[in-house]
């Protein structure tokens, strides 16, 4: 009898590798069709991770075609790999997010180089107010005094009057003139001219020889690749075993 060199004997158990499983996938054999990475349940809110589900699934496959899967069923390991998927879908999904809304500004950060900013505020608008203070007083008085003497002539009427012969008048006024006060609101530093501007000013200096290797090195090694990083969780849903 001659024995294939390329499977054990019945009496081996076997334990699938990944592409075990999905080469049954692929020719419909029964038990296989949900099971796999693109078969996972992925909510319609994590719009970059469906949006790049097939590019993952093209390196889930790639790093673990020839791993075997550790869990006796088909079936229990499905229900790890989904249950693994939800622990980290959201991280993830965060970190796409953030990646594709900065990419532009993390590549503008590697290098300072010489880079000008300026904030400008212009405000048209304003209060000018003049005030004056102080009082001007007008206080003339005085006193004014009349008196007046008569005396009556022998031509007189006799008996003409009361005081026949010895008649004297005598008046007296006092008087106080106008007085005017004025009083002005003002105080001069309280101005407060209409347009105010004002400038802030951002310089950074331009790096040159090994400043630049160092700046584009350390921007190369804190860069993650999150397709990588993303199929590496699941590291632990296989044995640590190749079998060829």
């Amino acid at each position: 009898m001659t024995l294939d060199p390329y499977f054990f004997g019945a009496c081996e158990p076997w334990i699938p590798k990944l592409i075990d499983i999905e080469k049954r996938k692929a020719d419909g054999v029964y038990g296989y069709a949900d099971i796999g990475f693109d078969k996972l349940d992925v909510p319609a809110s994590l719009t970059q991770i469906n949006a790049r589900k097939s590019e993952l699934t093209v390196r889930f496959n790639e790093r673990y075609y020839y791993r075997m899967i550790n869990s006796e069923t088909l079936e229990r390991w499905q229900n790890r790999l989904q249950n693994r998927f939800d622990e980290i879908a959201d991280k993830y999904e965060r970190a796409y997010v953030l990646y594709a809304a900065n990419g532009q500004a993390m590549l503008d950060d590697i290098l300072p180089g010489w880079s000008e900013t300026m904030d400008r505020t212009d405000a048209n608008s304003g209060t000018d107010t003049s005030t004056r203070t102080g009082n001007e007083t007008l206080e003339p008085t005085g006193t004014d005094t009349d008196t007046r003497r008569y005396a009556d002539t022998p031509d007189a009427a006799v008996n003409a009057s009361d005081m026949y012969a010895d008649r004297r008048e005598i008046s007296s006024r006092t008087f106080t003139q106008r007085k005017d006060t004025k009083t002005y609101n003002s105080v001069a530093d309280a101005l407060v001219h209409g347009k105010q501007t004002d400038i802030d000013w951002t310089l950074t200096h331009l790096e040159t020889g090994s400043e630049i290797i160092d700046a584009v090195n350390e921007a190369i090694q804190k860069w993650r690749d999150l397709d990588t990083e993303f199929i590496k969780e699941f590291e632990n849903l296989f044995l640590n075993v190749f079998w060829y």
